[in-house]
């Protein structure tokens, strides 16, 4: 899918005029952009639910460290 998008995107640059191709570069390089904020928001966003995943099995294990005690 990735080929025929090239494909596609080299045919609309050949095929526009100047002023166009200047327009749809910079709107290809935007959207480039923005996958790549994508992205870093869902590495972080799985390093939060990572976070929290080791969070809650020490507090499972610290509630059965306290109920032991109890």
């Amino acid at each position: 899918m990735e080929g025929e998008f090239r494909e596609m995107r080299k045919k609309r640059l050949k095929d526009n005029p100047p002023f166009k191709k200047e327009i749809l570069l910079e709107a290809e390089a935007f959207l480039l952009e923005s996958r790549t904020k994508l992205e870093k928001i869902r590495a972080k966003l799985q390093e939060i639910t990572d976070l929290q995943l080791k969070l809650k099995v020490k507090t499972m294990g610290m509630n059965r460290l306290i109920k032991s005690y109890l």
